[in-house]
């Protein structure tokens, strides 16, 4: 079994057909890694980015192991791209894994309705709406709601060069924010978060809306996989529509 390495080319065609903006990145290379199986009886690799694990072709409970133990902390949220990798991750359903539902949806660039999109991008009375900039990354990292909106991230510097990102913030506090959470050559993997105080007021939405805005303008895909009915229904709310629903496995007690 060979480490962490670059080998694109042989990952690539393991990977082929998914899409996925995290999968993309790592095969890119502009994005943490990917873990390589090259056994001939086993080819199997696996895409690693913050909480999310892609696995494909016929990974083993030996490279399993490693994707657990690739990042600190270890990726929490486990994907099969392959009916083997579904094999291996289902046989450990009820021994810490377990089965989540999460939902792909889509965005048709056709059907985007800008003025409508427009209008929920502007901020509530009291509240104002900012691209994430030096002082505002900083301060997402302070905050355990707000973390996951740059810290794939590892530097501003990265950040200001490769992501998009809004923060909602009311008297000055941040409240909500929509940023990138992976970035490949064509899109960004959307993430939302908002401070427990200030949830359903729409700010998600407006935080959202102003991010995809801003990937319209710049021609980049805005891709989002909602892992909750919320928020697909959110996603909906902006123009997308469901494209599938998929099993993903969940290590408990993460």
């Amino acid at each position: 079994m060979n480490g962490a390495v670059s080998d694109t080319a042989y990952a690539a065609k393991l990977f082929e057909g998914c899409d996925a903006v995290i999968v993309q990145a790592c095969l890119e290379g502009t994005m943490r890694h990917l873990l390589v199986d090259r056994a001939p009886s086993v080819p199997a690799a696996a895409a690693v980015l913050g909480d999310f694990a892609y696995l494909a072709g016929n990974p083993c409970k030996a490279l399993l192991g490693r994707i657990l133990q690739a990042d600190a902390p270890a990726p929490q949220i486990l994907i099969p791209c392959s009916d083997a990798a579904a094999r291996l991750l289902e046989a450990h359903v009820g021994n810490g894994f377990e089965r989540h539902t999460r939902y792909a949806m889509q965005l048709e660039p056709s059907a985007l309705d800008l003025p409508h999109l427009c209008e929920l991008a502007s901020a509530p009375d009291g509240v104002t709406i900012r691209p994430i900039d030096q002082m505002l990354y900083r301060r997402c990292l302070e905050l355990p709601w707000s973390r996951d909106l740059v810290s794939q991230f590892p530097t501003f510097a990265r950040f200001d060069a490769r992501a998009l990102g809004f923060i909602a913030l009311e008297d000055g506090t941040m409240v909500s924010g929509a940023s990138t959470y992976a970035r490949s050559a064509d899109a960004i993997e959307i993430e939302v978060d908002t401070a427990p105080a200030a949830r359903r007021r729409g700010l998600a939405r407006a935080c959202a809306a102003a991010l995809i805005l801003a990937c319209h303008e710049r021609g980049i895909r805005p891709n989002w996989d909602a892992h909750t009915a919320a928020s697909r229904a959110l996603a909906e709310s902006l123009g997308y529509r469901l494209s599938r629903a998929y099993t993903a496995y969940i290590v408990q007690g993460a």
